[in-house]
């Protein structure tokens, strides 16, 4: 059995001074929903062991601030240019090529992807992703060159607004 979290990036900041979408980094909401996510997932001992990120600036302030609020400190992460514009075929590809010792992933993306590849896993549902959604498909298989359509059971799903709030962001990162 595999374990796959599915992360898309917090809210992005449309009014931020930068150039091209790849550069375009996340808004304060953003980053309050990624600390939030960072910690839900530590407290829940839902950590991953390996997380491949979107190279684009706002997936990376993502998974930057979920690893420090949640103080995951054995994480490999690999970032992958990819996964920017990775359609279905794409992100299974990328799945596929992943070594069969590590069973806890999590992939940080964007929409539409990351709600297709969840839908596509769990047999053709739609899931629908705000900004820092997540969710957690247990995948029936041992190999992940397996990964296919239909061979995982969708565990749970949180949307940030209904985790614990409180947090302050004094700074622009």
């Amino acid at each position: 059995m595999k374990t796959l979290i599915l992360l898309r990036h917090g809210k992005s900041d449309w009014d931020a001074d930068y150039v091209g979408d790849h550069q375009r980094p996340l808004a304060k909401r953003g980053q309050k929903a990624s600390i939030k996510v960072g910690r839900f997932l530590a407290r829940t001992n839902e950590v991953p062991e390996l997380v491949l990120c979107s190279t684009a600036l706002r997936t990376q302030e993502t998974l930057e601030l979920a690893m420090d609020a949640g103080e995951w400190t054995d994480v490999d992460v690999k970032y992958d240019n990819t996964i920017y514009h990775a359609g279905y075929d794409q992100m299974l590809r990328s799945l596929a090529a992943l070594p069969d010792d590590v069973e806890h992933v999590m992939v940080v993306g964007h929409e539409p992807t990351i709600s297709l590849l969840a839908g596509q896993l769990i047999g053709g549902a739609f899931i629908n992703f705000p900004t820092a959604g997540i969710v957690r498909i247990d995948l029936n298989l041992n190999h992940w060159k397996s990964c296919r359509s239909g061979v995982g059971t969708l565990i749970w799903h949180i949307i940030p607004r209904h985790l614990k709030t409180g947090i302050k962001i004094s700074k622009k990162i």
